[in-house]
């Protein structure tokens, strides 16, 4: 057994070179690692999980901890990803299924922390990034929904395990959309009640942040 091991590839598109590179942490005697990117979009479907990569881990030993940073670029696409993930379990999977991301990991996972950035979408809205941390958890389906087309909203759903929290942050511009009304003068706010407010007129441009949790 070693204690770490280092892997970078990189590749060299419009003159710019990308890399992608793995550091494994406490290295078991066998472990298959591997991210594929997913190309498609459809533009009637809700758009924030469209384009994430597949990720997919089996191990022999329960205990291996991977830290996986990839190119904003690096598989043809926009975005980019940084993943962070304590104590993986064997058959574990974090991939795109339709429009919603599936965290499965049937031995569990102690810790696991996501980030995707740079993510355009639409003209009115754009993806900066996104965090996913997770927490003990074995199965949960991230759901999106986008009210007007825009707004997203998020579903978890067979979530079994123990804790999960996300946050988004991104841009809409030239739009004409009002949501929770009798708020003045503040583009975006959270009620004590932990909603999330947003007001937003003609040839605007909001900066926000949704945090959410189970």
């Amino acid at each position: 057994q070693m204690d770490y091991i280092w892997v970078k590839t990189a590749n060299r598109d419009y003159g710019k070179w990308r890399s992608a590179q793995a550091i494994v942490h406490d290295v078991p005697e066998s472990f298959h690692m591997g991210i594929n990117p997913n190309y498609e979009f459809d533009m009637d479907q809700a758009f924030i999980f469209q384009g994430f990569p597949d990720v997919f881990v089996t191990t022999s030993s329960p205990q291996i901890d991977i830290l996986l940073k990839v190119d904003e670029g690096y598989t043809g696409g926009h975005s980019g990803t940084l993943m962070d993930i304590t104590n993986v379990g064997d058959n574990t999977t974090m991939r795109l299924e339709g429009i919603n991301y599936i965290i499965d990991s049937p031995e569990g996972i102690e810790k696991a922390y996501m980030q995707v950035t740079n993510s355009p979408a639409t003209p009115e809205f754009y993806l900066d990034y996104m965090v996913i941390y997770a927490n003990d958890v074995n199965h949960v389906e991230i759901k999106p929904n986008q009210i007007f087309g825009l707004y997203p909203v998020f579903e978890l759903a067979n979530a079994d395990g123990g804790e999960l929290s996300f946050a988004i942050g991104g841009e809409l511009s030239s739009v004409h959309l009002i949501l929770t009304p009798g708020i003045e003068n503040r583009e975006h706010g959270i009620n004590n009640d932990g909603r999330s407010n947003l007001s937003i007129g003609t040839n605007s441009t909001c900066n926000f942040i949704i945090p959410g949790c189970w």
